[in-house]
């Protein structure tokens, strides 16, 4: 408080001073800090992150037309005998999966 920084990294450096006290001051009640709630109970229960990065999806069920076509965003083609079949579309980055 009324302290002026010149930097963003000064500022950083006060401001990782103070979480570092404010995790570590005990919380009233509970007579524990949030560091030691976070070593006792979270970290415990923490896994590591999958080998795969997420990918987002976005879903949309669609009904083969008479011609073949799938009409959504993106438009395909299905061959074979998928007439007024039922699908779940996935639009991902550079992939549309048929499902």
């Amino acid at each position: 408080r009324n302290r002026t920084f010149f930097s963003v990294g000064q500022l950083n450096a006060a401001m990782g001073q103070l979480l570092k006290e404010l995790n570590q001051r005990p919380l009233k009640g509970v007579g524990l800090s949030r560091w030691e709630l976070f070593e006792r109970i979270e970290k415990p229960a923490l896994r590591p992150l999958p080998s795969k990065p997420y990918s987002f999806a976005l879903w949309k069920v669609a009904k083969v037309g008479f011609d073949y076509h799938i009409h959504s965003q993106l438009r395909g083609q299905l061959r074979g005998q998928v007439l007024n079949l039922v699908i779940s579309l996935a639009f991902r980055k550079a992939l549309l999966t048929v499902e």
